[in-house]
């Protein structure tokens, strides 16, 4: 499950949950929002910005949380970023 692959530190696994949750599920905000971590937590932070800008603009509450979220560390520099939470 997710939440386990996540847990066990099994970030590739944990991204194929929520893709096909996505699939399920399209346009869901926090599903979104999870893909973006997990992009960024595979060391491919460049796919993690299209999730995480649609995750935003369909819940404005994901900017704030963004912001805090270590899983994102490796995006908090770049100035898409920095656009997308502000």
């Amino acid at each position: 499950s997710f939440f386990r692959n996540y847990r066990d530190g099994d970030y590739e696994d944990a991204l194929r949950a929520c893709r096909s949750a996505l699939e399920l599920h399209p346009g869901n905000p926090m599903i979104l929002y999870n893909v973006a971590c997990l992009e960024a937590l595979c060391g491919r932070p460049e796919e993690a910005f299209g999730p995480l800008a649609e995750s935003v603009a369909a819940a404005p509450e994901f900017k704030e949380q963004a912001v805090v979220d270590d899983d994102l560390v490796a995006l908090r520099d770049d100035p898409r970023f920095q656009a997308l939470v502000a």
